[in-house]
């Protein structure tokens, strides 16, 4: 749980769905009324991510071991117009996206 509520997530565990993430989402509409996404990964480290291609405006929580290490927000490509990106302050093996 997040800020004690509870998502509905789609789960990206290949680098083919880290790839791909929630680009050319619109809104929750887009994906079947879900929140956003989690990314797991094998490993932990700095992750970086970017809004390219990204049409919604989105929260990332940073995670190591099923803890909150960060929260950033990551504005979408439409709201800047350039390419933006975020880093985790410290390792993690998991970040969940939620769509604002």
């Amino acid at each position: 749980m997040l800020h004690a509520a509870n998502y509905k997530l789609l789960i990206a565990d290949t680098p083919e769905k880290w790839e791909r993430g929630l680009m050319y989402v619109k809104s929750k509409e887009d994906i079947g009324g879900l929140d956003g996404m989690i990314f797991t990964f094998t490993d932990s480290q700095l992750r970086t991510f970017w809004n390219k291609n990204t049409l919604s405006h989105l929260t990332l929580y940073w995670i190591q071991n099923k803890e909150v290490v960060g929260i950033s927000d990551l504005p979408s490509i439409t709201e800047t117009g350039t390419i933006t990106t975020v880093s985790s302050p410290s390792p993690a093996n998991a970040v969940i996206e939620l769509i604002k």
